[in-house]
């Protein structure tokens, strides 16, 4: 599905821009929440930071998958991908403890959680700091285990996809699951959020897997959607400030980390849209740096 055209439009993009954009959304978002600040801006919820990372994140990693030629290759590139700047990030976390003057044993409950947030399972909090801050050390890095999760499942779905004559029907048909699966937990999260077996549900890849795979249906339906996203970010722009000014008066949005999905695909089609607009001049400020995840994962250990 991949053709010539994106493959050029990918040497300049706004990607790198959106994700810091998304990173700052985030961080600010938390920041306001821990200090309780009376500052708010409106608009960030409209452009939620973490549903934009798994849509930019869907449609760069099958590409990249596409490329990779190998999936040994694929899996380094993930691991140099995420790994070294985490573990960075766990060692300031310990020592913005240890400098605050919590008390940190370090005994098997430490042992355990340093294995966990330097692996795959980053949203295990320990109860032990319960009592630092927020009482969450890294309230970003839940999310991580998400996207390693959705590394694991790309290639599962393009095997089993291939297999059965459709990776798109199998992209379709898991968007719709996890759609439904979203709205369960939205619908009764009030009722069971305190029960283990659905703050794992919250945790895993099951409510946002259907961003990711419309990040990865957007680029492998390339040659189709081109025409709707070149050169149309100001058109999407504008149905978007349309619909801000109509959901200030009706309030009917879904916005946060589980958007409604009408929303979400507006959204999606003025974010890829954007990413391609003005020749990638937006990311040439950062100079082919790519502050973003450092900033995400950083806010909260220091």
């Amino acid at each position: 599905m991949n053709n010539l055209n994106l493959s050029t439009r990918l040497r300049s993009n706004n990607f790198d821009f959106i994700r810091l954009l998304a990173a700052m959304q985030v961080a600010v978002s938390h920041a306001n929440g821990h200090l309780e600040s009376e500052l708010s801006i409106p608009l960030l919820s409209y452009f939620p930071g973490v549903p934009i990372f798994f849509l930019v994140s869907g449609f760069l990693i099958s590409l990249s998958y596409e490329r990779s030629g190998s999936i040994s290759v694929y899996a380094l590139n993930r691991v140099l991908r995420i790994y070294p700047a985490l573990w960075v990030c766990f060692i300031l976390s310990v020592c913005s403890v240890l400098i605050a003057g919590y008390s940190l044993s370090f005994d098997f409950d430490f042992a355990l959680w340093t294995f966990a947030q330097n692996t795959f399972v980053t949203f295990y909090n320990p109860d032990f700091l319960r009592g630092y801050g927020v009482g969450v050390l890294n309230g970003s890095l839940w999310t991580i285990s998400t996207e390693l999760s959705f590394y694991v499942m790309l290639p599962l779905i393009y095997y089993f996809g291939k297999r059965f004559g459709n990776i798109e029907t199998l992209l379709v048909t898991l968007i719709i699951i996890s759609v439904i699966i979203d709205q369960y937990y939205l619908e009764n999260v009030t009722v069971y959020g305190d029960e283990l077996w659905f703050k794992l549900i919250k945790s895993s890849l099951l409510p946002y897997l259907w961003m990711f795979l419309i990040g990865v249906l957007f680029q492998r339906q390339w040659l189709k959607i081109n025409s709707w996203v070149s050169d149309k970010s100001y058109i999407w722009g504008s149905v978007l400030i349309g619909l801000f000014v109509v959901d200030y008066f009706l309030d009917f949005l879904q916005l946060g980390n589980h958007p409604s999905f009408l929303y979400f695909v507006i959204l999606s089609f003025f974010i890829i849209s954007f990413a391609f607009h003005a020749n990638g001049r937006w990311s040439k400020w950062l100079k082919g740096n790519d502050f973003s995840y450092g900033i995400y994962i950083s806010y909260g250990c220091c």
